[in-house]
């Protein structure tokens, strides 16, 4: 795994966490609604599911087990990277690794607040993606264990 692969998996996962959370949304609104009875159609002898609300709730609590887990998993990503940038020596290296791979900036932004050219950070950055690889995953095959 290639370090700009590496640092890349907070953005992938800070998705998740968003789409989770969009979801869990979702699953609590459709929840809320109150299903009106037409009566402008024949009468049927049933009775809703009483399954349904149910499956819903079971739906809902499972969700957010799964966001909690996503949550923990972020915030444990996002140490373990901040962590590994801080010990690329050049001040400048770090800044452009973290607001690009933890503050999900573009190039062209970072550029813009460092005071360089685009070109300038582009480059930068390739050369601190090169450092960090050196640093942090010369020794591991499994990067995710850090």
């Amino acid at each position: 795994m290639k370090a700009k692969e590496y640092l890349s998996q907070y953005g992938q996962q800070e998705r998740l966490v968003s789409s989770r959370i969009a979801q869990l949304k979702r699953l609590r609104e459709d929840m809320s609604v109150i299903r009106a009875v037409d009566y402008s159609k024949p009468r049927v002898q049933s009775s809703p599911s009483p399954d349904a609300a149910l499956s819903g709730v079971e739906s809902l609590v499972d969700i957010e087990a799964l966001l909690e887990r996503d949550i923990v998993e972020l915030h444990r990503l996002r140490y373990t990277i901040v962590s590994q940038i801080a010990k690329v020596p050049d001040l400048r290296y770090q800044e452009i690794l973290t607001r690009r791979y933890v503050d999900r900036q573009s190039l062209q932004v970072i550029a813009d607040g460092m005071g360089y050219s685009y070109t300038a950070i582009a480059h930068m950055h390739g050369t601190a993606l090169a450092k960090f690889q050196a640093i942090n995953l010369k020794c591991t095959k499994d990067y995710k264990t850090f």
